[in-house]
């Protein structure tokens, strides 16, 4: 890789304040993680089912989702099967100077199960809608094109079917596939580190910890972002409706650049047992954010 083309960490007392910080998020999880393989339970062997041999029904795990929230799970599909989960429509708007509202329409998330530990997912923007505007008509700038499309595999290290704690880990990379000057048209990719812990009285607790080489707003160079967020869910009704409550945040090594946070909420319905329905808002809790996002979307799995 060309020295263009590496990470712009900033300032040399910021890029060891990450680093610190990276080590101890880290190392909690990697104790969590040896936590969790102590107590993990033992299940049947499924390790010979794969995306030519699927999972029979019986012995499908239950049905779990990445979104509604921002926070990954380590749950992988089931070999041999598919799993859709999409947005039908997101609201983002941004109190800048110029202000921003920004849609997207039928983002998708498509998921196949390729071993019982291991998936393979294809995020695909269809159609995204951005108008900026500074309070005169004359200013108002519309762009609207197809987003870029993200692959990810997820393999899961522990309690993919059953137990107390699960953990995986999640490399990406995103394709600049954007029309209409949407993106920035740069390949950008990252790690994703989620875990899960089961907690009495119906509650839930995943988190995850995530560095991604970004490009720079000024065109040139990368920089590295570090993502972290933890989420609490709880059945409000048993099997049918969870709630959840979550903190967002990003810590950008671009110069000039803030922490960015947000404070989000919102429900998951099941319709039936491998259909559910969801909705949910997110607001800033830095200036930095975009100040409010709507969204309703929906999972199904073959």
């Amino acid at each position: 890789m060309n020295t263009r083309n590496r990470c712009a960490w900033g300032s040399r007392q910021s890029r060891a304040g990450v680093v610190q910080r990276l080590v101890i998020h880290w190392s909690i999880f990697l104790l969590l993680a040896g936590i969790g393989s102590a107590l993990a339970e033992v299940h049947p062997d499924k390790s010979d089912y794969t995306c030519f041999h699927p999972t029979p029904s019986a012995l499908m795990r239950e049905f779990s989702t990445d979104r509604p929230d921002q926070t990954e799970c380590p749950y992988t599909v089931d070999a041999g099967h598919v799993q859709i989960e999409f947005d039908l429509v997101t609201w983002t708007h941004t109190r800048t100077t110029p202000a921003m509202d920004d849609y997207s329409v039928l983002p998708v998330n498509l998921k196949l199960g390729l071993t019982n530990l291991t998936d393979i997912q294809w995020i695909v923007e269809p159609y995204q809608y951005q108008k900026t505007h500074s309070g005169e008509m004359s200013s108002t700038q519309r762009r609207e094109g197809f987003g870029d499309m993200y692959v990810r595999v997820k393999q899961n290290f522990f309690g993919d079917d059953g137990g107390h704690v699960a953990l995986g880990i999640m490399p990406f990379v995103k394709f600049p596939t954007n029309t209409g000057h949407i993106g920035n048209s740069s390949m950008e990719g990252g790690v994703i580190l989620p875990i899960d812990v089961n907690l009495p009285e119906g509650f839930d607790f995943g988190a995850m910890t995530e560095l991604d080489d970004d490009r720079n707003e000024t065109g040139t160079g990368h920089h590295a972002e570090w993502v972290n967020s933890g989420t609490v869910h709880h059945d409000l009704i048993p099997d049918r409706l969870d709630a959840y409550a979550e903190l967002w945040s990003d810590i950008t090594g671009e110069n000039h650049k803030s922490w960015t946070a947000t404070c989000d909420f919102g429900i998951q319905y099941t319709l039936e047992k491998a259909l559910l329905w969801d909705a949910g808002v997110n607001y800033d809790v830095t200036s930095s954010a975009p100040n409010m996002t709507l969204f309703t979307g929906m999972s199904t799995r073959l």
